[in-house]
């Protein structure tokens, strides 16, 4: 082989390792980036997930408020239409009293009269 061919054997060897170095770096950084990602990919991830959490905690906290109001506002209407219900008692209890007695005092002024 001739020099100049040489040279060019030389040079294409130069190339083909120069290329096999930058597709090596390349790849390289590539896998860097590609973790780079799936980091930034799982902390997001992880966020999202707190945050539902805590989205479900206080969702949770607000129905277990709103059952306890419910409850006792259940149970103080139960209150009230007893004491309402008493209340109607005493009511007709006192105008049966009130009928009686101006029955008894109707019945006093005819025996007075008489």
């Amino acid at each position: 082989l001739n020099d100049q061919t040489l040279e060019q054997i030389q040079t294409l060897r130069q190339t083909i390792e120069d290329l096999t170095n930058t597709m090596d770096e390349s790849e390289q950084e590539h896998q860097q980036e590609k973790q780079l990602l799936e980091k930034e990919f799982e902390t997001k991830r992880n966020d999202m997930l707190n945050e539902i959490e805590e989205a479900q905690r206080k969702l949770d906290q607000v129905n277990q408020t709103l059952n306890e109001k419910s409850t006792t506002l259940s149970n103080e209407l139960s209150n009230a239409n007893d004491r309402i219900q008493e209340l109607t008692n005493q009511k007709e209890k006192l105008e049966k009293d009130l009928q009686t007695m101006k029955s008894e005092n109707n019945d006093m002024q005819t025996s007075l009269i008489n």
